[in-house]
């Protein structure tokens, strides 16, 4: 059961049904990246989706082109393979050693922003230095001191546990539609991530999203990513 709600009224039943709790709270600790999760394809196409949202909600004067589309995903690419060749690194016996690692590997958005701005010593991007500046300085609130970067750097501790029954989502404390749209946007496609994990195949269960559905009314990017994703949901048995 997978709970996306406001002033959640379920969090007296995470504990007696094995769940788990997020609460996306200001004012405390953020245990939620959009990063975290198996990086596959689809978690590549949806962080640049999340990423060029951002923007759009940000400067929406500024025109994202397929340049900047394809800089976004091969940045994420790279920074995802730089991790796993860190993570792969071990000292044995006082030597560097590679060997091969089953743990999960997560990006940050400050490895993406590296990776990002490390993109033009590559040929295939060298003549677009000026582009990539331009999205990096577009991406400033979500990276660094900006004022949404506490939501996209997450906490050493936010792999979440694959024997939890329920999870509960609260996202009331979220006021800005900036901060509204991009979280719920991050949340459901966790969702989508964790019905497809092998362990939870052909499974099913539900998804409760209550008074957040209310976000779709005003704010037209939420309200297509919401419909498109029970639709997928509805696919996948839930």
């Amino acid at each position: 059961v997978f709970v996306i709600d406001k002033k959640s009224s379920y969090k007296g039943v995470v504990g007696p049904f094995n769940g788990e709790l997020t609460v996306f709270d200001p004012n405390g600790e953020m245990p939620f990246t959009p990063f975290r999760g198996e990086f596959d394809d689809a978690k590549v196409n949806f962080l640049t989706n999340l990423l060029t949202t951002g923007i759009k909600l940000t400067s929406p004067t500024f025109e994202i082109e397929s340049e900047h589309l394809t800089s976004i995903s091969k940045a994420l690419k790279l920074a995802y393979l730089k991790r796993l060749k860190e993570a792969s690194l071990e000292y044995i016996d006082g030597e560097l050693i590679s060997e091969n690692t089953n743990d999960d590997i997560e990006v940050t958005m400050d490895d993406f922003v590296a990776s990002m701005a490390s993109l033009t010593s590559d040929p295939e991007f060298e003549g677009m230095k000026e582009q990539i500046d331009k999205i990096l300085i577009k991406l400033k609130p979500f990276y660094g001191d900006g004022i949404y970067s506490k939501y996209f750097k997450g906490t050493n501790d936010q792999k979440k546990k694959s024997s939890n029954l329920l999870y509960v989502y609260d996202l009331d404390a979220l006021k800005n539609e900036t901060l509204q749209t991009l979280m719920t946007m991050s949340v459901i496609e966790e969702i989508r991530s964790l019905i497809q994990r092998p362990e939870h195949q052909e499974r099913g269960g539900f998804i409760v999203i209550e008074e957040l559905g209310m976000l779709g009314r005003d704010n037209p990017v939420a309200k297509k990513f919401i419909i498109d994703a029970a639709e997928t949901f509805r696919k996948l048995g839930f």
